[in-house]
């Protein structure tokens, strides 16, 4: 099992930020989002409620955005398969 020490390692946060924003992928994610005004945040399980909160979060602070998560259980116990959160820019 792993130590507690281990489980929150913090070390070099700023380094690993850096690398992620840094990266392809996220410039892609960024890309997609400006070129994009209705964004729909799908998840499954209890990541629905990230994604609904997301969505919120979002469409609230950018205005020019229409961001849409799916409040509805038949839509999300329908998406069984799905086991991260994805983002679907449309």
């Amino acid at each position: 099992m792993q130590s507690k020490s281990q489980l929150t390692n913090f070390e070099n946060i700023e380094d690993k930020f850096a690398n992620v924003v840094s990266s392809e992928e996220y410039q892609q994610l960024v890309n997609l989002f400006q070129k994009h005004d209705e964004i729909y945040v799908v998840a499954n399980g209890g990541l629905h409620y990230v994604a609904s909160h997301m969505a919120t979060d979002i469409s609230r602070l950018v205005e020019s955005k229409h961001v849409h998560s799916f409040d509805s259980f038949g839509f999300i116990t329908s998406i069984t398969m799905l086991p991260l959160l994805v983002l679907f820019l449309i």
